[in-house]
């Protein structure tokens, strides 16, 4: 494929990614709304699946115009394609009469392909700046895995052979065959896991005996829940995303969501193990 083609294929994209992450995003938000809160599990899995399906959707926008070599044709599909699905969703939204339907119609679709036009006419910056981004956001990210790798190694302190103990019981009782290691650190300021094949749960300094045993125990049991779930390994693969869709607005939206979700998920899974919600919530 030719640098130019290639570029118009990308740029449009990335445009209708906009439209693909909305309407992923109002689907996935009615869909929240018709789950109960208490079926964390599902609303977490639907969530990330949304995402996943958003990068489904431009892999398939990508192929299909890749089959389309010529530029002429690539500007007719896409300007067409784009203004016909933002008509979609003012078609969704009119309820005026017919007269004055057919009028902010007309003047709607005038906007609409101005709107296509544009981007049509800046996807060479459109791509420039998106490669810009991708490049500054991935730095970002290098550094927040040296980062991790410095909180893995520097200022760590074994913990009592008890606590050891209570996270083996812990582990047990999750079903999680993985060997955990347990330390004190003096730079996390909250319980951290970090790494996928071989978990470590960093605990800040003085915890471990400031608070009562019963609390540390559901704090166990959370972030050995984070670990019995992939979710490190499914955050890496979020963070991916983010960085590839970081202009997308409904990306974000999604991303949030399954943050939130996971974090109730893990509350969700630790008191069902030990069927204390108070002490969590204390702890």
């Amino acid at each position: 494929m030719e640098l130019n083609n290639f570029i118009h294929v990308l740029g449009w994209t990335l445009v209708n990614s906009l439209w693909h992450a909305l309407l992923i995003a109002i689907l996935l938000g009615i869909l929240l709304l018709l789950i109960k809160p208490k079926y964390s599990q599902i609303r977490v899995l639907l969530a990330f699946a949304s995402l996943i399906l958003v990068f489904a959707a431009s892999i398939r926008t990508f192929a299909d115009l890749s089959n389309s070599i010529n530029n002429n044709e690539l500007n007719k599909i896409n300007n067409e394609a784009l203004t016909s699905k933002l008509l979609f969703f003012y078609d969704l939204n009119s309820n005026t009469s017919n007269s004055q339907n057919i009028s902010e119609g007309v003047f709607s679709h005038q906007i609409l392909n101005t709107i296509s036009s544009f981007a049509n006419n800046n996807l060479e910056i459109i791509v420039i700046l998106w490669f810009a981004g991708i490049l500054l956001l991935s730095l970002r990210m290098f550094g927040g895995y040296l980062y991790l790798q410095k909180i893995k190694t520097k200022q760590l302190s074994k913990v009592d052979e008890k606590w050891e103990n209570l996270l083996r019981t812990v582990s047990y009782k999750l079903r999680i065959k993985k060997v955990i290691y347990l330390y004190e650190s003096a730079i996390v300021k909250f319980p951290t896991v970090i790494g996928f094949f071989k978990p470590i749960i960093l605990m800040p300094i003085g915890i471990l005996n400031s608070i009562p045993s019963d609390q540390i125990e559901m704090i166990f049991a959370h972030e050995l829940a984070h670990i019995k779930r992939s979710d490190y390994l499914l955050n890496l693969i979020q963070s991916f995303l983010e960085i590839i869709y970081f202009f997308n607005p409904a990306v974000w939206f999604i991303s949030k969501i399954i943050r939130n979700e996971r974090e109730f998920a893990c509350d969700d899974m630790a008191i069902e193990t030990f069927g204390n919600k108070n002490i969590l919530a204390k702890a």
